[in-house]
């Protein structure tokens, strides 16, 4: 899985989308056109006239037909409005409305415990914060979804088979499937997906619920009788029409909205099943969480969840209607064949290797450009390794803090705390008066148990952490920051680290809060070409001994990759007071097609390895940028890994 060449696919997969859902649009309006205009004809008894001379009773009528076209589309432009909006309040509440309960951070049940390690194993090995993680009590088959518009505001959700059926290579495999649509935009584009449907459905919902009423409005005809039966039977009888003829018309976005999801659909639960394979660099998890699927009685269904509206989220099929042309997802036997694997469960089992696989994950100390941008938002089994002796060897206070709602944000201050003992009295005094003594000491505390520790460690537990730190109350966390900013400007100048540390909270902050944000690719292209030129000429003035060399090697390699397309980059310019102007090139950076980002990463690889070493100051700034890029990057893994 290339992963620029996957957003580029998904973003024309919503320009598909949209489409497709204005086609729609036009069919149900002019269906619904053609019902007002007859019931007219059929009521102004003009119906002879009508059948004659379509052309002419149309146009006779035009300034009624213009408004119910008027109103259809703009009932379905706010249906899809009102429910993407809706849907825009984070994965969370997707998997919430469906019933999912959320595993608490400190849970000690042995499942959901599992659950939780192999899900924060998966964020650390692709470079996320963890996701928020829940579990559909109600469900016995075995499902899972991954909701949200950004890896900041992210849910993964399982049901309960697949904490009581799978084991924990197959759990791995399935929480991997979902991690492939994570990273890949799948996310977001599945709440799209939503909201159009939801839009060109109102038609046939509004039909139903006339039906309805008609029922009750017969019965009170009845119990009236008299003379007012016969208007309220003929008033009954005309909207009894009109229910029919907009529940048929609903069909055609019925049709409509199952030929979009299982045509965006399908193709790519192959590529998760095969990303799946490549995280984990093992096809018998995935494979053998299918098999079980297939061999249990509830399957992969919903029941307590009507699968309808959420089918192309989900890792199998919610039901077992519309099994060929019109199912979100491909046949159980087409994906084990697929990754390589029989279809039986008793059959051998072949070697991982059956399918077609991209070199994928660990970025290695050492790395080279290319393989660095290749590496982006793509991981593999030595990742996952290392992710899982990473969050093995970290203390257990200090897990317990990252999965702590109330001691997250105290960790976070512990994590910036100066290793100049001087610098730390300073700061430590800071926090007494901010916090008290009781906050002061716990800080203390976990920087002395190892939060102040290997630096290779603190951003994993800052991702850890995130899910526990964004569930306090906006004041606090907005108290807690402002004292981070202040513990980082105790030594008279912000380092380098403690910028890129606060920077990351602010950005996986900000996709928590505004999930459905949207910011517009492409801008001027001067523009881009000034951020890109600061970027890398701000990573070359932190730790290269020859900054003009690093930064025309990294424009070298932004030319090559680019090839045909290339853009000139400027001369090195030193650039005076780097933070705010890093700030401002962070959100021109933003704004840069997939190509571009590609480029850039490429570019800045470049500069770090121009003097055959990488510093830990240098990698965590590649990391910011990579994350304001939305292009998350794997760790980089040492030479030699924890041992577990």
């Amino acid at each position: 899985m290339d992963f620029f060449a996957a957003q580029e696919a998904s973003l024309r997969r919503s320009r598909r989308l949209l489409l497709i859902f204005a086609l729609a649009c036009l069919l149900i309006t002019a269906a619904v056109v053609l019902v007002v205009a007859a019931l007219a004809a059929v009521l102004d008894g003009s119906i002879e006239a009508f059948l004659a001379a379509p052309g002419r009773w149309l146009q006779a009528h035009a300034t009624l037909l213009i408004v119910t076209a008027t109103a259809t589309l703009a009932i379905i432009g706010l249906a899809s409005t009102w429910r993407t909006t809706r849907l825009s309040q984070g994965g969370g509440e997707i998997a919430r409305a469906l019933g999912g309960t959320e595993v608490a951070p400190d849970t000690q049940d042995p499942q959901r415990a599992r659950l939780r390690n192999v899900v924060e194993e998966m964020a650390i090995a692709s470079g996320v914060p963890v996701p928020e993680i829940y579990v559909l009590e109600n469900e016995p088959g075995i499902n899972a979804f991954a909701a949200g518009y950004t890896p900041g505001d992210a849910a993964v959700a399982v049901t309960r088979g697949c904490l009581e059926q799978l084991n924990r290579e197959e759990l791995q495999g399935v929480i991997a499937h979902e991690f492939s649509h994570i990273l890949n935009g799948d996310m977001r584009l599945n709440i799209r997906l939503m909201g159009v449907l939801f839009g060109i459905l109102v038609i046939g919902m509004l039909g139903r619920i006339m039906l309805r009423g008609t029922r009750v409005g017969a019965m009170r005809v009845r119990v009236g009788g008299g003379n007012r039966s016969g208007g309220g039977g003929a008033a009954v009888l005309v909207i009894l029409a009109a229910g029919l003829a907009l529940t048929l018309i609903g069909s055609i976005g019925v049709l409509f909205g199952r030929l979009i999801r299982a045509g965006l659909s399908r193709q790519r639960e192959f590529l998760a099943d095969a990303s799946a394979v490549q995280f984990t660099r093992n096809n018998r998890g995935i494979a053998g969480a299918l098999r079980k699927i297939g061999g249990l009685d509830a399957g992969s269904h919903l029941a307590a969840t009507d699968s309808e509206e959420v089918g192309h989220m989900l890792f199998a099929r919610g039901s077992s209607a519309f099994r060929s042309l019109l199912a979100t997802h491909p046949p159980l036997a087409d994906r084990l064949a697929a990754l390589g694997e029989p279809v039986e469960p008793g059959a051998a089992v072949q070697p991982a290797g059956g399918m077609e696989r991209t070199r994928a994950g660990g970025v290695t100390a050492g790395f080279a450009p290319g393989h660095v941008s290749a590496a982006v938002g793509q991981f593999d089994a030595s990742a996952v390794a290392y992710a899982g002796a990473l969050r093995d060897a970290l203390p257990a206070i200090l897990l317990d803090a990252a999965h702590s709602r109330e001691a997250a944000p105290l960790l976070l201050l512990a994590l910036l705390l100066h290793d100049d003992e001087r610098i730390r009295t300073r700061q430590l005094t800071l926090l007494g008066e901010r916090l008290g003594d009781a906050r002061c000491r716990r800080v203390a505390d976990l920087a002395a148990q190892g939060a102040a520790g290997p630096r290779a460690q603190r951003l994993p537990l800052l991702e850890i952490a995130f899910p526990a730190l964004k569930e306090r109350p906006a004041i606090e966390l907005n108290f807690y920051i402002d004292v981070a900013e202040r513990l980082a400007q105790s030594s008279g100048e912000v380092e380098l680290f403690e910028y890129c540390l606060l920077k990351l909270v602010e950005i996986y902050l900000a996709q928590a809060e505004s999930p459905a944000r949207t910011v517009a690719v492409g801008g001027p292209a001067a523009a881009g070409v000034t951020a890109i030129s600061e970027l890398l000429a701000i990573v070359a003035a932190h730790g290269q001994a020859d900054p003009v060399g690093a930064y025309d090697a990294g424009r070298a390699a932004f030319a090559e990759a680019l090839g045909a397309r290339a853009v000139t980059l400027p001369a090195h310019r030193a650039i005076e007071d780097w933070q705010p102007r890093l700030d401002q090139a962070l959100a021109g950076a933003a704004a840069l097609s997939g190509n571009k980002r590609r480029a850039t990463v490429a570019a800045l690889a470049a500069v770090i390895a121009h003097d055959g070493r990488t510093g830990d100051s240098e990698l965590q700034l590649l990391r910011v940028v990579c994350a304001a890029l939305d292009s998350p990057l794997p760790p980089v893994l040492p030479a030699g890994p924890f041992s577990r």
